[in-house]
This record gives C-alpha cells, structure tokens and sequence, in this order.
C-alpha cells in the first residue's frame, strides 16, 4: 500500500470510527450552526488516534474478536486519554465509559469489524435496524440532562442524515483497500507517536496530572496482552476476501439515521421521556470492564489456537 494509499485509507477509516466515536455519541442535541464546518476539524483530529489503531491492529494481527476488543481499547483510551482528558473523569468509571463501552465497543467491534462483515453477505439490515433503535433511545436521553435544550426533530433528521449519507461511500471506498497492506513505516510512526507523546505531556498531564500515572499501565497492559498473542501464533491463515461492500449492500446504513429519527420525532410528539443515557452508562460500563478482562485472558489462551479471520481486513 503506497503512501497515499495509506493516508486515504486511514481517513476513511477515521470518518467511520468517528462517525460511532463523536457524531452518534452527540445525536440528539441541537447542532451548531456550524456543525458542518466543525465536523472537518474533528475528523482530522480522530486521524492520529486512527492511524496507531490501525498500525497497532496491522502490527500485532488482529484477528478475532477479542484482539479487536483490545485494539479497539488502544484507540478509545486514546482519544479519552489523551486528545480529550475525559478518562481521568470520575476515576476509575471512565477507563470504561466511554473509552471501552463506546470507542471500543460501539466504534470499533461494530462499525469496524461486525457490521462490515454483514454489509459484504448482504445481510445489515437487523445490525442497522437495531443500532438505529439504540441511538434514537440514547439521543432522548438528552432531554434528561440539565440546560439541555430539546432540539427539533428537524434539525436531528438534518444531522442524522448528513453523516449517515456520508457513511455509505465512505464504507464503500474503504473496503477497496486491502487491509493486511497497510505497513506504515517507521518514520510516519514515529512521527505520529512525537505528536502524541508531545500533545500528553503538555495539554493532557497539566490538565489532567492524573494521567500520568493511568494511561501508560492500561496501554502496557493491553500492548502487552496483543505481543503475547503476536508471539504466539504459528502460521495464520488469512481467508482471501471474496465479497466486498457495495453501494447496494451499503443502503441498509440509511436504517440508522431513519430510525433514530423516526423514533426521535415519535417520542417527541409523544411527550414521554426516556432515561436513555442513564440505561445505556449503566449496561455499557460494567460490561467495558467485563469485556476487557475476557479479552486478556482470551487473547492470551488463545495465542496459538485455530482463530477466525480477520472481517474488517
């Protein structure tokens, strides 16, 4: 994979993630007006924590789920730790929520590796029907919170679809990329890490001292954890992809805005309210560190086991 190659997919890559990680996370609140504009910024930002996911998930060879659990991990913690400061929130809940029960989870296990699976078999369209009910339940949720405005059910359809739309080519051109291709060298790596070490130690530590000494043990932990399971394997046999990702198979991707809208607009008109937010904390952050921890002692066990391939390569 040439270098620019390597950059077009890593930004496809980092619109999907953020597509789960900051614009469904949001939904439901009122848009800036410039929501748009804003959006181009935050994509660019995502791109550093993008590309070492990517380079960790290529490097150790990810290939089940549970080592996508634990690169997905890599990322969130990332993003929390170090370009947003919100791990070190309510210490220790925010190791998990939302580094592990949403980036991780949400972004990474479904948008990266399950969903893409099933768009390639022609066979997304309950994922996306059940992930759009969720989100329409979570953006209801922001009525509960305080100084929340209720946004109207026109601007939530405008912004649901504006990234939904954009969600489908940007699955399409990203599955024409071929994944175990991705070797970035090692100056773009090192590169990227001084940006990242330089951005921890002079925004995210003086703003949040206690990242200092919570961030580098979670990331040795799981880093280790995927050497351990690199070190291990024998011979991995890599399935050679057969189907790929459509703009037909993409359509079922519109069911996520449409029924988060529908039952957005629904709820509204209703007049009845939904802990939405509260219900999904409180299922989400015990199941993060449950997850984590199967998936240590699974990556590990399983270092030289017969492993499923790779879905989202």
């Amino acid at each position: 994979m040439s270098l620019r190659a390597r950059i077009a997919y890593t930004l496809l890559t980092t619109y999907i993630l953020t597509f789960y990680s900051e614009w469904v996370f949001w939904s439901g609140r009122p848009p800036a007006p410039d929501f748009f504009l804003e959006a181009i910024p935050t994509w660019l930002f995502y791109a550093v924590a993008t590309f070492l996911f990517l380079t960790a998930a290529s490097y150790f060879r990810v290939q089940n789920i549970w080592a996508v659990f634990l690169v997905g991990a890599v990322y969130g913690w990332l993003v929390e730790g170090v370009l947003a400061q919100t791990l070190y929130n309510d210490f220790p809940i925010n190791i998990s929520f939302t580094g592990l029960a949403w980036h991780a989870l949400f972004s990474v296990v479904f948008g990266w590796w399950y969903l893409p699976r099933r768009l390639r078999m022609g066979r997304a369209i309950i994922p996306c029907l059940v992930f759009g009910l969720g989100l329409g339940l979570w953006s209801i949720g922001w009525w509960t919170e305080p100084d929340i405005v209720v946004a109207a059910p026109e601007s939530v359809f405008l912004y649901n679809f504006t990234f939904g739309l954009l969600l489908i080519p940007a699955y399409v051109l990203w599955d024409r990329f071929d994944f175990t291709r991705f070797r970035p060298s090692r100056f773009e790596i090192i590169g990227v890490l001084i940006v990242v070490v330089l951005y921890f130690f002079f925004v995210a530590v003086p703003t949040q001292p206690l990242a200092l000494i919570v961030l580098p043990p979670l990331l040795a932990l799981v880093l280790w954890t995927l050497r351990a399971w690199r070190n291990r394997q024998n011979t991995a046999e890599i399935s050679i992809k057969t189907d790929t990702i459509t703009f037909k198979k993409a359509l079922p991707l519109l069911l996520i805005p449409l029924t988060a809208s529908l039952i957005y607009t629904g709820v509204l008109e209703i007049g009845v309210s939904f802990p939405g937010l509260q219900v999904l904390y409180a299922i989400t952050t015990p199941l993060g560190f449950l997850l984590l921890g199967i998936s240590i002692y699974k990556t590990i066990r399983q270092g030289n086991d017969k492993i499923e391939i790779i879905a989202s390569q």
